[in-house]
Protein backbone atom coordinates (compact mmCIF):
# COMPACT_ATOMS: atom_id res chain seq x y z
CA UNK A 1 0.00 0.00 0.00
CA UNK A 2 2.90 2.52 0.70
CA UNK A 3 3.56 1.97 -2.77
CA UNK A 4 0.56 2.85 -3.94
CA UNK A 5 0.39 6.23 -1.77
CA UNK A 6 4.01 7.54 -2.88
CA UNK A 7 3.24 7.55 -6.28
CA UNK A 8 0.15 10.24 -5.81
CA UNK A 9 2.82 11.60 -2.84
CA UNK A 10 5.31 12.88 -5.58
CA UNK A 11 5.28 15.99 -6.39
CA UNK A 12 8.01 16.22 -8.31
CA UNK A 13 7.09 14.39 -11.16
CA UNK A 14 7.65 17.20 -13.86
CA UNK A 15 7.02 16.30 -16.59
CA UNK A 16 3.72 18.83 -17.35
CA UNK A 17 6.50 21.69 -16.56
CA UNK A 18 8.59 20.30 -20.11
CA UNK A 19 5.11 20.85 -21.92
CA UNK A 20 6.29 24.90 -22.36
CA UNK A 21 6.54 25.60 -26.03
CA UNK A 22 9.37 26.05 -27.75
CA UNK A 23 9.81 29.24 -28.98
CA UNK A 24 13.08 29.66 -31.10
CA UNK A 25 15.60 32.18 -30.33
CA UNK A 26 15.59 35.62 -32.05
CA UNK A 27 19.39 36.48 -32.54
CA UNK A 28 22.18 35.08 -34.16
CA UNK A 29 24.67 33.73 -31.82
CA UNK A 30 28.40 32.53 -32.98
CA UNK A 31 28.65 29.92 -31.08
CA UNK A 32 25.92 28.33 -33.13
CA UNK A 33 26.99 29.11 -36.09
CA UNK A 34 30.23 27.98 -35.34
CA UNK A 35 28.50 25.13 -33.97
CA UNK A 36 26.81 24.69 -37.11
CA UNK A 37 30.43 25.54 -39.11
CA UNK A 38 31.94 22.64 -37.36
CA UNK A 39 28.84 19.80 -38.19
CA UNK A 40 28.94 20.81 -41.69
CA UNK A 41 32.32 20.26 -42.57
CA UNK A 42 31.97 16.75 -40.46
CA UNK A 43 31.56 13.82 -42.49
CA UNK A 44 30.04 12.14 -39.66
CA UNK A 45 26.14 11.65 -40.36
CA UNK A 46 24.96 10.86 -37.25
CA UNK A 47 24.03 13.75 -35.09
CA UNK A 48 26.75 15.06 -33.18
CA UNK A 49 27.11 16.28 -29.40
CA UNK A 50 29.61 17.78 -27.42
CA UNK A 51 30.69 15.46 -24.97
CA UNK A 52 31.01 16.78 -21.68
CA UNK A 53 34.67 15.59 -20.24
CA UNK A 54 33.07 15.78 -17.21
CA UNK A 55 30.93 12.60 -17.98
CA UNK A 56 32.91 10.87 -20.99
CA UNK A 57 32.85 7.54 -21.47
CA UNK A 58 35.04 7.11 -23.88
CA UNK A 59 36.78 3.49 -23.39
CA UNK A 60 34.83 0.72 -24.64
CA UNK A 61 32.55 -1.48 -22.60
CA UNK A 62 31.52 -4.53 -24.90
CA UNK A 63 32.71 -6.64 -21.95
CA UNK A 64 31.07 -5.20 -19.61
CA UNK A 65 27.43 -4.98 -18.39
CA UNK A 66 25.99 -1.70 -18.14
CA UNK A 67 25.52 -2.07 -13.90
CA UNK A 68 29.50 -2.59 -13.95
CA UNK A 69 30.55 0.26 -16.23
CA UNK A 70 28.60 2.84 -14.01
CA UNK A 71 29.47 1.16 -10.82
CA UNK A 72 33.24 1.62 -11.77
CA UNK A 73 32.94 4.84 -12.91
CA UNK A 74 33.41 7.40 -9.72
CA UNK A 75 31.13 10.04 -12.13
CA UNK A 76 28.13 8.18 -11.26
CA UNK A 77 28.24 7.52 -7.91
CA UNK A 78 25.22 9.35 -6.44
CA UNK A 79 23.73 6.96 -9.53
CA UNK A 80 25.01 4.11 -7.99
CA UNK A 81 24.17 4.84 -4.52
CA UNK A 82 20.76 4.78 -5.63
CA UNK A 83 20.46 1.58 -7.42
CA UNK A 84 22.17 0.14 -4.24
CA UNK A 85 19.32 1.81 -2.13
CA UNK A 86 16.64 0.44 -4.67
CA UNK A 87 14.20 -2.50 -4.83
CA UNK A 88 16.99 -5.04 -6.12
CA UNK A 89 15.06 -5.79 -9.48
CA UNK A 90 16.69 -2.77 -10.93
CA UNK A 91 20.41 -3.99 -10.02
CA UNK A 92 19.90 -7.41 -11.41
CA UNK A 93 18.11 -5.74 -14.70
CA UNK A 94 21.19 -3.49 -15.46
CA UNK A 95 23.47 -6.58 -14.54
CA UNK A 96 21.35 -9.18 -16.41
CA UNK A 97 24.04 -9.99 -19.30
CA UNK A 98 21.18 -11.65 -21.16
CA UNK A 99 19.24 -8.35 -22.28
CA UNK A 100 19.69 -5.95 -24.60
CA UNK A 101 18.47 -2.23 -22.97
CA UNK A 102 18.74 1.16 -22.93
CA UNK A 103 19.92 3.22 -19.83
CA UNK A 104 19.80 6.67 -18.97
CA UNK A 105 22.66 7.74 -16.78
CA UNK A 106 23.25 10.70 -14.79
CA UNK A 107 26.27 11.44 -13.43
CA UNK A 108 26.50 13.26 -9.86
CA UNK A 109 26.88 16.85 -11.70
CA UNK A 110 23.39 16.55 -13.25
CA UNK A 111 21.61 15.49 -9.94
CA UNK A 112 20.75 18.38 -8.93
CA UNK A 113 18.41 21.34 -8.41
CA UNK A 114 16.84 22.17 -12.13
CA UNK A 115 18.10 25.40 -13.68
CA UNK A 116 16.96 28.38 -11.99
CA UNK A 117 14.31 29.66 -15.04
CA UNK A 118 12.52 26.30 -14.51
CA UNK A 119 12.21 26.40 -10.42
CA UNK A 120 9.10 28.67 -10.81
CA UNK A 121 7.06 25.93 -12.61
CA UNK A 122 7.90 23.85 -9.69
CA UNK A 123 5.35 23.09 -6.67
CA UNK A 124 7.34 24.16 -3.42
CA UNK A 125 7.22 20.72 -1.99
CA UNK A 126 9.30 19.40 -5.19
CA UNK A 127 11.56 17.01 -4.76
CA UNK A 128 14.31 15.64 -6.81
CA UNK A 129 16.88 12.59 -7.31
CA UNK A 130 19.28 14.76 -5.34
CA UNK A 131 16.79 15.15 -2.32
CA UNK A 132 16.13 11.36 -2.34
CA UNK A 133 19.61 10.88 -2.51
CA UNK A 134 20.22 13.15 0.81
CA UNK A 135 17.24 11.27 2.35
CA UNK A 136 19.04 8.00 2.22
CA UNK A 137 21.90 9.47 3.91
CA UNK A 138 19.92 10.86 6.25
CA UNK A 139 18.45 7.53 7.56
CA UNK A 140 21.88 6.43 7.10
CA UNK A 141 22.82 8.34 10.05
CA UNK A 142 19.88 7.97 11.62
CA UNK A 143 20.84 4.00 12.04
CA UNK A 144 23.13 5.68 14.51
CA UNK A 145 20.47 7.08 16.56
CA UNK A 146 19.02 5.08 19.11
CA UNK A 147 16.00 7.50 19.88
CA UNK A 148 14.70 7.05 16.50
CA UNK A 149 11.80 4.94 15.93
CA UNK A 150 12.68 1.73 14.74
CA UNK A 151 9.05 1.19 12.96
CA UNK A 152 8.94 4.60 11.92
CA UNK A 153 12.64 4.22 10.30
CA UNK A 154 11.41 1.17 8.41
CA UNK A 155 8.19 2.45 7.22
CA UNK A 156 10.33 5.41 6.06
CA UNK A 157 12.60 3.40 3.97
CA UNK A 158 10.07 1.70 2.34
CA UNK A 159 8.63 4.40 1.11
CA UNK A 160 12.05 6.25 -0.29
CA UNK A 161 12.74 2.87 -1.91
CA UNK A 162 9.75 2.66 -3.88
CA UNK A 163 10.45 6.77 -4.74
CA UNK A 164 13.58 5.83 -5.97
CA UNK A 165 12.93 2.79 -7.78
CA UNK A 166 9.98 4.12 -9.80
CA UNK A 167 12.37 7.01 -10.74
CA UNK A 168 15.40 4.15 -12.13
CA UNK A 169 13.00 2.07 -13.86
CA UNK A 170 11.85 4.76 -15.61
CA UNK A 171 15.30 5.52 -16.83
CA UNK A 172 15.35 2.39 -18.26
CA UNK A 173 13.88 0.80 -22.17
CA UNK A 174 13.17 -2.48 -22.78
CA UNK A 175 15.13 -2.53 -26.16
CA UNK A 176 18.46 -1.23 -27.40
CA UNK A 177 18.30 1.84 -29.12
CA UNK A 178 21.19 3.66 -30.62
CA UNK A 179 20.95 7.78 -31.03
CA UNK A 180 19.53 7.27 -34.15
CA UNK A 181 16.70 5.30 -33.61
CA UNK A 182 15.22 7.41 -31.00
CA UNK A 183 15.56 9.76 -33.68
CA UNK A 184 12.50 7.91 -35.02
CA UNK A 185 9.60 7.92 -33.44
CA UNK A 186 8.24 10.33 -30.41
CA UNK A 187 8.14 8.35 -27.58
CA UNK A 188 8.93 4.72 -25.87
CA UNK A 189 8.13 2.47 -23.33
CA UNK A 190 9.96 2.07 -20.38
CA UNK A 191 10.67 -0.44 -17.79
CA UNK A 192 8.26 1.43 -15.46
CA UNK A 193 4.89 0.22 -14.94
CA UNK A 194 2.25 1.72 -12.45
CA UNK A 195 -1.03 -0.07 -11.56
CA UNK A 196 -3.12 1.86 -11.39
CA UNK A 197 -2.48 4.13 -14.76
CA UNK A 198 -2.62 3.70 -18.41
CA UNK A 199 -4.17 0.42 -17.80
CA UNK A 200 -1.26 -1.44 -16.98
CA UNK A 201 0.92 -0.52 -19.78
CA UNK A 202 4.22 0.78 -19.44
CA UNK A 203 4.70 4.48 -18.83
CA UNK A 204 6.60 6.12 -22.08
CA UNK A 205 8.96 9.04 -22.02
CA UNK A 206 9.09 11.69 -25.02
CA UNK A 207 12.19 11.93 -27.73
CA UNK A 208 12.91 14.83 -30.07
CA UNK A 209 16.18 15.32 -32.01
CA UNK A 210 17.00 18.30 -34.04
CA UNK A 211 19.32 18.69 -36.65
CA UNK A 212 21.02 22.04 -36.14
CA UNK A 213 22.38 22.30 -33.88
CA UNK A 214 22.62 18.54 -33.46
CA UNK A 215 20.81 17.30 -30.07
CA UNK A 216 18.47 14.68 -28.65
CA UNK A 217 16.12 15.43 -25.54
CA UNK A 218 13.94 13.48 -23.67
CA UNK A 219 10.70 14.62 -22.30
CA UNK A 220 11.99 18.36 -23.57
CA UNK A 221 14.18 18.90 -20.43
CA UNK A 222 17.06 16.23 -20.36
CA UNK A 223 19.42 16.34 -23.04
CA UNK A 224 22.05 13.67 -24.18
CA UNK A 225 24.96 14.62 -23.19
CA UNK A 226 26.66 11.46 -24.26
CA UNK A 227 25.10 8.94 -27.05
CA UNK A 228 25.83 5.64 -27.50
CA UNK A 229 27.53 3.91 -25.17
CA UNK A 230 27.55 0.39 -26.16
CA UNK A 231 28.09 -2.19 -23.11
CA UNK A 232 27.30 -5.94 -23.28
CA UNK A 233 23.57 -5.49 -22.24
CA UNK A 234 22.72 -2.50 -24.01
CA UNK A 235 23.49 0.76 -24.70
CA UNK A 236 24.40 3.91 -22.25
CA UNK A 237 23.09 7.30 -22.95
CA UNK A 238 24.10 10.13 -20.55
CA UNK A 239 21.81 13.02 -19.38
CA UNK A 240 22.45 16.27 -18.13
CA UNK A 241 19.07 16.29 -15.91
CA UNK A 242 16.97 13.15 -14.21
CA UNK A 243 13.75 12.05 -15.72
CA UNK A 244 10.89 12.12 -13.82
CA UNK A 245 7.84 10.04 -13.97
CA UNK A 246 4.65 11.59 -15.49
CA UNK A 247 1.80 12.84 -13.21
CA UNK A 248 -1.51 12.66 -14.70
CA UNK A 249 -2.98 14.72 -17.18
CA UNK A 250 -4.48 17.67 -14.81
CA UNK A 251 -2.02 17.49 -12.67
CA UNK A 252 0.88 17.85 -15.29
CA UNK A 253 -0.38 20.81 -16.78
CA UNK A 254 -1.66 22.12 -13.16
CA UNK A 255 1.82 22.95 -11.67
CA UNK A 256 2.41 25.38 -14.93
CA UNK A 257 -0.09 27.70 -13.91
CA UNK A 258 1.13 30.52 -16.52
CA UNK A 259 0.43 28.57 -19.29
CA UNK A 260 -2.64 26.65 -18.45
CA UNK A 261 -4.85 28.42 -15.43
CA UNK A 262 -7.39 29.09 -17.84
CA UNK A 263 -7.75 25.28 -18.45
CA UNK A 264 -7.22 23.99 -15.45
CA UNK A 265 -9.22 26.67 -13.52
CA UNK A 266 -12.45 26.03 -16.42
CA UNK A 267 -11.68 22.02 -15.33
CA UNK A 268 -11.85 22.29 -11.29
CA UNK A 269 -14.78 24.92 -11.99
CA UNK A 270 -17.02 22.47 -14.18
CA UNK A 271 -16.62 19.40 -11.52
CA UNK A 272 -14.39 17.65 -14.63
CA UNK A 273 -11.25 16.97 -12.51
CA UNK A 274 -11.86 13.14 -12.29
CA UNK A 275 -12.74 12.88 -16.26
CA UNK A 276 -8.06 14.03 -16.07
CA UNK A 277 -7.24 12.94 -13.07
CA UNK A 278 -6.57 10.16 -10.72
CA UNK A 279 -7.90 10.48 -6.49
CA UNK A 280 -6.56 7.94 -4.22
CA UNK A 281 -9.49 5.82 -2.15
CA UNK A 282 -8.11 4.87 0.85
CA UNK A 283 -9.16 1.56 1.97
CA UNK A 284 -11.88 1.34 4.59
CA UNK A 285 -10.87 -1.85 5.95
CA UNK A 286 -7.96 -3.23 6.92
CA UNK A 287 -6.04 -5.64 4.47
CA UNK A 288 -7.72 -4.05 1.68
CA UNK A 289 -5.91 -2.15 -1.29
CA UNK A 290 -6.43 1.32 -2.09
CA UNK A 291 -8.78 2.31 -4.73
CA UNK A 292 -8.54 5.21 -7.18
CA UNK A 293 -11.09 6.89 -8.69
CA UNK A 294 -10.94 9.14 -12.25
CA UNK A 295 -9.32 8.92 -15.49
CA UNK A 296 -7.47 5.32 -15.70
CA UNK A 297 -6.68 6.30 -19.74
CA UNK A 298 -7.31 9.73 -21.13
CA UNK A 299 -5.99 11.55 -23.90
CA UNK A 300 -6.05 15.79 -23.39
CA UNK A 301 -6.16 18.62 -26.22
CA UNK A 302 -5.51 21.23 -23.94
CA UNK A 303 -5.75 24.70 -25.20
CA UNK A 304 -3.01 27.02 -23.37
CA UNK A 305 -4.23 30.40 -21.81
CA UNK A 306 -3.60 32.10 -25.18
CA UNK A 307 -6.29 30.49 -26.96
CA UNK A 308 -8.85 31.99 -24.17
CA UNK A 309 -7.36 35.31 -24.50
CA UNK A 310 -7.54 34.73 -28.37
CA UNK A 311 -11.41 34.68 -28.10
CA UNK A 312 -13.51 37.74 -28.45
CA UNK A 313 -13.97 39.69 -25.24
CA UNK A 314 -17.63 39.52 -25.07
CA UNK A 315 -17.16 35.28 -25.46
CA UNK A 316 -14.57 35.13 -22.81
CA UNK A 317 -17.46 37.34 -20.48
CA UNK A 318 -19.73 35.27 -21.63
CA UNK A 319 -18.43 32.05 -21.05
CA UNK A 320 -16.89 32.35 -17.44
CA UNK A 321 -20.29 34.20 -16.08
CA UNK A 322 -22.92 32.02 -14.79
CA UNK A 323 -25.05 31.93 -18.28
CA UNK A 324 -22.15 30.64 -19.89
CA UNK A 325 -21.07 27.97 -17.68
CA UNK A 326 -23.03 25.21 -18.64
CA UNK A 327 -21.51 26.12 -22.32
CA UNK A 328 -18.07 26.36 -20.75
CA UNK A 329 -18.10 22.97 -20.00
CA UNK A 330 -19.35 21.42 -22.58
CA UNK A 331 -16.46 23.00 -25.23
CA UNK A 332 -14.01 21.46 -22.22
CA UNK A 333 -15.22 17.96 -22.97
CA UNK A 334 -15.14 18.30 -26.63
CA UNK A 335 -11.21 18.19 -25.72
CA UNK A 336 -11.04 15.30 -23.42
CA UNK A 337 -11.22 11.96 -25.43
CA UNK A 338 -11.94 8.87 -22.62
CA UNK A 339 -10.32 5.43 -22.39
CA UNK A 340 -7.80 5.93 -24.93
CA UNK A 341 -4.31 7.10 -24.89
CA UNK A 342 -2.55 8.60 -28.54
CA UNK A 343 0.60 9.74 -29.19
CA UNK A 344 1.55 10.14 -32.83
CA UNK A 345 3.61 6.72 -32.82
CA UNK A 346 1.27 4.42 -30.34
CA UNK A 347 -2.42 4.19 -29.41
CA UNK A 348 -4.03 1.97 -26.96
CA UNK A 349 -7.76 1.73 -26.77
CA UNK A 350 -8.82 0.76 -22.86
CA UNK A 351 -12.63 -0.54 -24.14
CA UNK A 352 -10.49 -2.68 -27.10
CA UNK A 353 -9.14 -5.68 -26.77
CA UNK A 354 -6.91 -5.01 -29.73
CA UNK A 355 -6.52 -1.63 -28.41
CA UNK A 356 -7.23 -0.49 -32.23
CA UNK A 357 -8.82 2.98 -32.21
CA UNK A 358 -11.61 3.37 -35.42
CA UNK A 359 -10.19 3.91 -38.53
CA UNK A 360 -6.42 3.90 -39.39
CA UNK A 361 -5.47 5.06 -43.39
CA UNK A 362 -2.48 6.07 -45.11
CA UNK A 363 -4.13 8.97 -47.16
CA UNK A 364 -4.53 12.63 -45.66
CA UNK A 365 -6.60 15.81 -46.63
CA UNK A 366 -4.07 17.70 -48.67
CA UNK A 367 -5.27 21.17 -47.22
CA UNK A 368 -3.16 20.24 -43.93
CA UNK A 369 0.09 20.59 -45.87
CA UNK A 370 -0.12 23.93 -47.45
CA UNK A 371 2.35 25.16 -44.66
CA UNK A 372 4.76 21.65 -44.57
CA UNK A 373 7.76 23.33 -46.09
CA UNK A 374 7.45 26.31 -43.46
CA UNK A 375 7.19 24.08 -40.89
CA UNK A 376 9.34 21.21 -41.27
CA UNK A 377 12.39 24.44 -41.80
CA UNK A 378 11.15 26.26 -38.57
CA UNK A 379 11.47 22.74 -36.97
CA UNK A 380 14.98 21.80 -38.07
CA UNK A 381 16.71 25.00 -38.01
CA UNK A 382 17.07 28.21 -35.66
CA UNK A 383 15.59 31.54 -36.79
CA UNK A 384 18.19 32.83 -38.79
CA UNK A 385 18.97 29.56 -41.19
CA UNK A 386 15.50 28.89 -42.78
CA UNK A 387 16.04 30.95 -45.34
CA UNK A 388 19.54 30.10 -46.46
CA UNK A 389 18.89 25.92 -46.21
CA UNK A 390 14.67 25.58 -46.70
CA UNK A 391 14.52 26.01 -50.26
CA UNK A 392 16.61 23.10 -50.90
CA UNK A 393 15.64 20.60 -48.23
CA UNK A 394 14.22 17.62 -49.11
CA UNK A 395 11.20 16.07 -47.55
CA UNK A 396 8.83 12.80 -48.10
CA UNK A 397 5.79 11.83 -46.35
CA UNK A 398 7.18 8.14 -45.41
CA UNK A 399 4.06 7.63 -42.75
CA UNK A 400 0.38 9.21 -42.13
CA UNK A 401 -3.29 7.68 -40.02
CA UNK A 402 -6.03 8.57 -39.42
CA UNK A 403 -8.49 8.82 -35.97
CA UNK A 404 -11.67 9.09 -35.51
CA UNK A 405 -11.78 9.65 -31.68
CA UNK A 406 -14.99 9.90 -29.46
CA UNK A 407 -14.63 12.77 -26.89
CA UNK A 408 -17.26 13.35 -23.69
CA UNK A 409 -20.04 14.55 -25.76
CA UNK A 410 -22.52 12.09 -27.25
CA UNK A 411 -21.84 11.70 -30.78
CA UNK A 412 -19.22 14.33 -31.23
CA UNK A 413 -15.64 12.55 -32.26
CA UNK A 414 -12.14 14.56 -33.22
CA UNK A 415 -10.66 14.14 -36.36
CA UNK A 416 -6.91 13.26 -35.59
CA UNK A 417 -4.39 13.11 -38.41
CA UNK A 418 -0.60 12.17 -37.99
CA UNK A 419 1.76 13.28 -40.67
CA UNK A 420 5.59 11.87 -40.58
CA UNK A 421 8.09 13.75 -42.92
CA UNK A 422 11.64 11.83 -43.35
CA UNK A 423 13.78 15.12 -44.15
CA UNK A 424 17.16 15.76 -45.39
CA UNK A 425 19.85 18.76 -45.80
CA UNK A 426 20.76 20.14 -48.77
CA UNK A 427 24.68 19.37 -48.23
CA UNK A 428 27.17 16.50 -49.09
CA UNK A 429 26.40 13.81 -46.35
CA UNK A 430 22.91 14.71 -46.65
CA UNK A 431 22.22 14.15 -42.78
CA UNK A 432 17.98 13.53 -41.99
CA UNK A 433 15.33 13.40 -39.43
CA UNK A 434 12.23 11.83 -38.62
CA UNK A 435 9.53 15.23 -38.58
CA UNK A 436 6.18 14.77 -36.90
CA UNK A 437 2.95 16.42 -37.10
CA UNK A 438 -0.06 16.19 -35.05
CA UNK A 439 -3.39 17.63 -36.34
CA UNK A 440 -7.41 17.58 -34.76
CA UNK A 441 -10.07 18.58 -36.68
CA UNK A 442 -7.58 20.52 -39.28
CA UNK A 443 -5.50 22.40 -36.46
CA UNK A 444 -2.47 21.76 -36.00
CA UNK A 445 -0.96 20.82 -32.22
CA UNK A 446 1.12 23.43 -30.69
CA UNK A 447 3.36 20.84 -28.51
CA UNK A 448 2.28 17.01 -29.67
CA UNK A 449 3.08 13.70 -27.36
CA UNK A 450 3.30 14.78 -23.98
CA UNK A 451 3.04 11.56 -22.18
CA UNK A 452 0.67 11.78 -18.72
CA UNK A 453 0.61 8.98 -16.28
CA UNK A 454 -2.79 8.09 -17.39
CA UNK A 455 -2.60 8.77 -20.84
CA UNK A 456 -1.64 11.82 -23.23
CA UNK A 457 -1.55 15.82 -23.41
CA UNK A 458 -1.33 17.65 -26.54
CA UNK A 459 -1.19 21.64 -26.36
CA UNK A 460 -3.37 23.84 -28.24
CA UNK A 461 -3.01 26.94 -29.37
CA UNK A 462 -6.58 27.64 -30.21
CA UNK A 463 -9.89 26.25 -29.00
CA UNK A 464 -11.53 23.21 -30.77
CA UNK A 465 -14.66 24.61 -32.92
CA UNK A 466 -17.19 21.98 -32.16
CA UNK A 467 -19.34 22.56 -35.16
CA UNK A 468 -18.87 20.43 -38.22
CA UNK A 469 -17.31 20.97 -40.60
CA UNK A 470 -20.64 22.15 -43.14
CA UNK A 471 -21.41 24.02 -40.06
CA UNK A 472 -18.54 26.25 -39.62
CA UNK A 473 -18.36 29.47 -42.24
CA UNK A 474 -15.59 30.00 -44.57
CA UNK A 475 -14.35 33.29 -43.96
CA UNK A 476 -12.92 35.09 -40.97
CA UNK A 477 -12.61 34.33 -37.20
CA UNK A 478 -14.43 31.52 -36.48
CA UNK A 479 -15.49 33.18 -33.37
CA UNK A 480 -16.67 35.60 -34.88
CA UNK A 481 -20.27 34.89 -35.26
CA UNK A 482 -20.09 33.15 -31.99
CA UNK A 483 -23.70 34.59 -30.61
CA UNK A 484 -25.04 32.97 -33.18
CA UNK A 485 -24.17 29.34 -33.38
CA UNK A 486 -22.79 28.59 -29.81
CA UNK A 487 -25.41 28.88 -27.36
CA UNK A 488 -27.47 26.96 -29.27
CA UNK A 489 -25.17 24.27 -29.85
CA UNK A 490 -24.64 23.79 -26.48
CA UNK A 491 -28.25 23.93 -25.89
CA UNK A 492 -29.27 21.04 -28.46
CA UNK A 493 -26.24 18.50 -26.04
CA UNK A 494 -27.40 16.31 -23.20
CA UNK A 495 -26.31 16.58 -19.90
CA UNK A 496 -24.12 13.91 -18.54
Amino acid sequence: MLQFKILFALQFWLLGASALPQWPAQSLHLGAVMRLVDWISSSNTQPGFQVDPQVSLASPYENQTIWQVIFENPKFSKLVKAVKFADSSVEELLDDESQKITFFAVPDWAIKLPPREMRPFLADQSLDLADAIGLVDSLDDDDDDDDDDDDDKERRKKILKALITTILKYHVLPDELDVMELAEISSFPTELVIPFGLDKQPQRIRVESRLIPPSTTVNMFSKVVEPNVWTKNGVIHVLNNPLFPPLTAFRGVYLIMREFSYFTSVTQRSGMTTALDLLYQAPKHEGDHPTFKGAGVVTTFVPANRAFQALPTKLQLYLFSPFGERTLKKLLQFHVVPDVALLSDWVYNATSQDSSVSHVSTTLDSTLLDDTDYNIASSLYPDFLPSVFSPNAHSDVIFTANYSLPTLLKDRCLEVNVVKYNVSLPIPTRPHRTVTYVYVNGQRVAVADIPAMNGAVHVLGKLLDPRKKHEKGMQGNEWEDWEEWLPKWAEGLEDD
